[in-house]
């Protein structure tokens, strides 16, 4: 009798227990309260991503249905929103239990719509095996109530998942008749220092894992997509060949220094595709895809376009197994005809608006040793549009303004080296550049701001009381920072810059820009030298506008090859150039 009294009083205390922990504390009330308020005095058509996100962490701790109806919201908004993803588990680092817990929550709320098709839709890129994720695909096609969107993403992924998986490709691919001396796979060289050649020739290749420190030199095939009714060909032909000379000038290793540096990067042009009106010399053409015809504002570009069964016919690239077929912008990559794509826009004002991100990439998600992740990806570009299809190789996709000069689009490629480094999808990458282009100043100086991107600067410029001492105004909090030594400095930001865009600033800094990670100075320590804008004062007529200038010099200091820089394990550094295209 003792021992049944005992059991039910551990019964009954269990029961308490679980009863006590169910209920919100005080303050949280309080809090739900009090956001609960703001949000219903919100206009109808407004949404608060933060304070939906505020009220689905409070709502967890107790009561994880209201805490699944804010995701529903969140993602309703902002489709497979990263952060929302990462908190429900999409991001864990063991797939198959990523995949059970993403399958389990979007059975257990299929009545939420767009959590549900958010949920399906990760487990199914999170899957290495394609049956598994197009029933994934299926199931979230068949939620009731699925929005537009997430139907067209659903299906776009389950499309090129499944239906057009990748295709068996010859060695030799024949070149498609009059484009026999054009760049291509048909005249890939032997020789297995340059990329591509005729062992890779793709885009996430394995090869260039496993042979980058052998590669001398990388000549990637543009594809060039025209849509502005206000520029001439020629006009677009030399904006071309000077944007591929200066992305060559850049790619010189500390080619400031020496004049006898080949270049590493020599893009090559695949393809010209002028998609202009002929009855109208002003705007953009009306082929330009975008997702809205009525926006007025905010980023419109419909990128899952570009790899239609449309867009292929536009490109007329002969499928070279199939007569009468084109080949899709997937095909091009996947065949290693194309590795980057740029296209053209008027820059005029944009009826309707196109809105285009400066660069987008999706690029496969690499272990700390550059194994690929299973068929994992990321954003990896400034910008990225979820509806592009994930096609299971990287590509970069570059607006480029007719209107403007070339140094206007090397800083766009520039803020793509910057994405990639944020995205995470190469940790050695991430490690590296973080500290080359000054993204860890919390760790270094515990500032609370990683980077000067991250200021709120009210109005108040950067001063520097003297070469080694600077001052951010920080939400209005100045903040000194004493033996300030800066190293490569970033897109917007030279060393010596007061604010963003800043290249005429002639008073010096110290930096250790040039011999970051190299160890000339004494003691085996970075050699620390005054910089003002002279560094980088040749390139002013080759790359005029925007940071272009600064970007040539900026971009020699990094590693390249042959550099000089070492890792944390005093091994030379990986030459970061073939991580664009892995």
């Amino acid at each position: 009798m003792l021992r049944f009294l005992l059991m039910a009083l551990v019964v009954c205390l269990q029961g308490l227990a679980i009863e006590v922990w169910a209920q919100p504390t005080e303050v949280a009330r309080l809090k739900i309260v009090e956001l609960e308020r703001k949000l219903a005095a919100l206009p109808a058509d407004q949404f608060d991503w933060a304070l939906h996100n505020e009220l689905r962490h409070l709502y967890g701790g107790f009561d994880e249905r209201k805490s699944m109806l804010h995701c529903n919201i969140i993602l309703k908004h902002s489709r497979m929103d990263d952060y929302m993803m990462q908190v429900l588990g999409g991001k864990e680092s063991d797939s198959t239990k990523a995949i059970t817990s993403l399958s389990e929550r979007a059975a257990r709320y299929a009545d939420l719509p767009h959590l549900a098709a958010a949920l399906w839709i990760k487990a199914a890129e999170r899957s290495d095996k394609p049956a598994i994720a197009a029933d994934f695909y299926r199931k979230a096609l068949a939620v009731k109530g699925l929005d537009a969107g997430y139907r067209d993403l659903a299906e776009s992924r389950l499309s090129f998942d499944v239906a057009k998986s990748r295709r068996a490709w010859p060695k030799d691919i024949p070149a498609p008749q009059g484009l026999e001396k054009t760049p291509g796979p048909w005249l890939d060289p032997v020789d297995l220092a340059v990329w591509p050649n005729q062992t890779s020739r793709a885009n996430s290749d394995s090869w260039l894992v496993q042979n980058h420190d052998r590669i001398r030199s990388m000549r990637p095939r543009l594809l060039l997509i025209n849509f502005s009714n206000e520029h001439s060909r020629e006009h677009l032909d030399r904006l071309t060949g000077q944007l591929i000379a200066a992305l060559a000038e850049s790619s010189r290793y500390h080619g400031h220094k020496d004049e006898h540096v080949s270049a590493f990067l020599k893009y090559e042009v695949f393809k010209f595709v002028d998609l202009r009106d002929a009855d109208r010399k002003t705007g953009d053409s009306r082929l330009t895809p975008i997702k809205n015809p009525l926006a007025k504002a905010g980023f419109n570009m419909k990128y899952r376009a570009y790899f239609s069964d449309e867009f292929a016919k536009h490109y007329g690239v002969p499928d070279p197994s199939t007569p009468g077929r084109f080949l899709r912008l997937d095909e091009l990559i996947d065949g290693g005809y194309v590795h980057e794509v740029w296209f053209f826009g008027s820059g005029a004002p944009e009826k309707p608006q196109i809105g285009a991100y400066e660069v987008v990439e999706e690029k496969p998600q690499y272990d700390d040793h550059f194994q690929r992740k299973s068929n994992q990806f990321v954003q990896a570009g400034n910008g990225g549009d979820q509806d592009q299809p994930w096609t299971g190789r990287s590509v970069r996709l570059g607006f480029v303004n007719a209107s403007r000069g070339i140094g206007c689009f090397m800083e766009s490629l520039s803020h793509g080296m910057e994405g990639m480094a944020n995205s995470g999808a190469i940790p050695y990458y991430t490690k590296y550049f973080r500290d080359y282009a000054g993204f860890n100043l919390k760790e270094r100086f515990k500032l609370p701001f990683d980077s000067l991107y991250g200021v709120n600067y009210g109005g108040h410029p950067i001063r520097y009381l003297n070469e080694k001492t600077m001052v951010v105004t920080h939400d209005g909090k100045e903040y000194r920072i004493d033996n300030y030594i800066c190293t490569g400095g970033n897109v917007h930001f030279p060393p010596n810059g007061r604010s963003h865009y800043d290249l005429q600033n002639e008073r010096p800094v110290l930096s250790t820009a040039e011999d970051w990670r190299i160890g000339s100075g004494p003691g085996g320590k970075d050699l620390v030298t005054r910089f003002t804008n002279a560094a980088f004062r040749n390139y002013l007529d080759q790359a005029p506008d925007c940071m272009g200038a600064w970007l040539i010099y900026w971009r020699q200091n990094i590693p390249g090859r042959d550099n000089l820089q070492k890792d944390d394990q005093g091994k030379p550094m990986k030459n970061w150039w073939p991580f664009l295209f892995y």
